[in-house]
């Protein structure tokens, strides 16, 4: 019997993602906005980590030069991992995201990359004036 249950069992693998606060995403971030995929490219050759060229049109940014659109590197998505982040065409999303040599880079696993829709109370906190002065004055405390 025990035989039986040791040899049948499957893998389990658990969440271990850290969890910065909304302050340390936009402080350790070049840029922070929401937006909606707009193009979906496969990088050929693939520039490992980085499976995807997506382009996204903005329609609100807290931090970082100023564009419309902007073009980022989207890392591979293990289906079923820690924060996993589909990506779809016309979908909108809130990054934090940093260059990664010349390039923006979004990370789908244990990252700091959202669907928009799900993080209503993230962005509000985002939109607060004296949030983002705090954040950029005062980097380390918790809020």
């Amino acid at each position: 019997m025990v035989a039986l249950l040791t040899t049948s069992a499957s893998a389990a693998y658990a969440c271990s993602c850290g969890d910065p606060t909304v302050r340390e995403k936009f402080r350790t971030s070049d840029l922070v906005f929401t937006g909606r995929v707009t193009d979906i490219r496969e990088l050929r050759p693939i520039q490992d980590p980085f499976v995807y060229s997506v382009t996204l049109q903005i329609d609100r940014q807290w931090k970082g030069p100023k564009t419309r659109d902007v073009n980022v590197l989207w890392a591979f998505d293990s289906p079923g991992w820690c924060n996993d982040l589909p990506l779809n065409k016309d979908e909108r999303y809130l990054i934090y995201t940093s260059r990664h040599d010349g390039s923006y880079g979004v990370y789908p696993d244990c990252g700091t990359n959202y669907l928009a829709k799900y993080h209503s109370t993230e962005i509000a906190k985002l939109n607060g004036f004296w949030f983002r002065a705090w954040a950029r004055l005062f980097p380390y405390p918790r809020l």
